[in-house]
C-alpha cells in the first residue's frame, strides 16, 4: 500500500513539473510564420503626448514583422471619441514593411475622449474579412482608459478561434487602468506594460521574435579546403502554396 502511494505522489509530482515546463516554455504570442496582425491604435492623446509613444510603438514593434500579402497581413484601425472620424485600413492595406511605417508614421493625434469599445466593435466586423487559414494577432494600442466600457466587444474577439487579443499600455503604468486592459484581452499575460526602464515596445518586440523565432530563414555553411555546403530550412507557404 505504502509503495502504491508513493507511485502516486511521484506521478503527480511528475505532473506538477511537467505542467510548469509548458507553461515557461510556451510562447505568449501564436507561433506560426503566416499571421494576421491587427492594429487598433488609440489617437485622442487623452495623456499629453501618449500619441506619439503609442505611434512610435507600432512602427517599432513591426520591425518584428514580416508585412506582406503572403506573411503577415496587416490591417488598422484608428480610432478617438465618438464624434471623431476613425480611420479603418483593411487588410492587406500595406503591402510591405516601409509602406506600413510611411502609412503610421503619417497619422496624427485628433483629441478628443477614448472610445475603445467602438473601435472594438469595428473590430470584430473586420475579423470577419480575415483569412481564417491562419492565425490572428490582435494589439490594441492605448495611451489612457476609455470613456466607456470594451468589455462586450472585446470578449466577442477573444472567443473568435485561432485569435489572440493583446493590449498594450505605453504610458505611466501608474496611470493606466489594468482592470479595462484585463477585460479587453481576457488574460493577464496579455497585458503589456512598461517595467523599469524597459519599455513596452521592448517588451513586446523580445515576445514576437522568440515566437517568429522559427521563420528566420537558418544557415548553416560549412567550408573546408575544398568544399562548402550551405543548408536552408525550407517551408511552404499555406497563402500561396510556395515554398519558401
Amino acid at each position: 500500500m505504502k509503495a502504491f502511494i508513493r507511485f502516486i505522489i511521484i506521478i503527480i509530482g511528475l505532473a506538477v513539473v511537467l505542467f510548469i515546463y509548458v507553461k515557461t516554455q510556451t510562447p505568449i504570442f501564436p507561433v506560426s510564420c503566416y499571421l494576421n496582425v491587427l492594429i487598433i491604435l488609440d489617437r485622442s492623446d487623452s495623456v499629453k503626448g501618449g500619441f506619439n509613444r503609442s505611434r512610435n510603438f507600432v512602427v517599432n514593434i513591426s520591425d518584428e514583422l514580416d508585412i506582406g500579402p503572403n506573411t503577415h497581413r496587416v490591417a488598422m484601425i484608428v480610432y478617438s471619441g465618438l464624434s471623431y472620424r476613425r480611420e479603418v485600413f483593411k487588410w492587406n492595406f500595406a503591402k510591405n514593411n516601409e509602406e506600413f511605417k510611411k502609412t503610421v508614421l503619417r497619422l496624427r493625434a485628433i483629441g478628443g475622449t477614448t472610445n475603445t469599445k467602438k473601435a472594438l466593435e469595428i473590430g470584430v466586423e473586420l475579423m470577419d474579412t480575415r483569412n481564417k487559414t491562419i492565425p490572428t494577432l490582435i494589439m490594441v494600442v492605448t495611451d489612457g482608459r476609455s470613456a466607456d466600457d470594451p468589455k462586450g466587444p472585446a470578449q466577442q474577439l477573444q472567443k473568435i478561434p485561432n485569435t489572440w487579443v493583446f493590449a498594450a499600455a505605453t504610458g505611466n503604468p501608474e496611470s493606466v487602468d489594468k482592470n479595462e486592459l484585463l477585460q479587453i484581452t481576457g488574460n493577464i499575460n496579455h497585458v503589456i506594460l512598461q517595467s523599469g526602464r524597459e519599455l513596452a515596445a521592448d517588451i513586446t518586440r523580445k515576445l514576437l521574435r522568440q515566437a517568429q523565432e522559427k521563420c528566420r530563414t537558418t544557415t548553416t555553411t560549412t567550408t573546408t579546403t575544398t568544399t562548402t555546403t550551405t543548408a536552408t530550412t525550407t517551408t511552404t507557404n499555406p497563402i500561396s502554396g510556395i515554398s519558401a
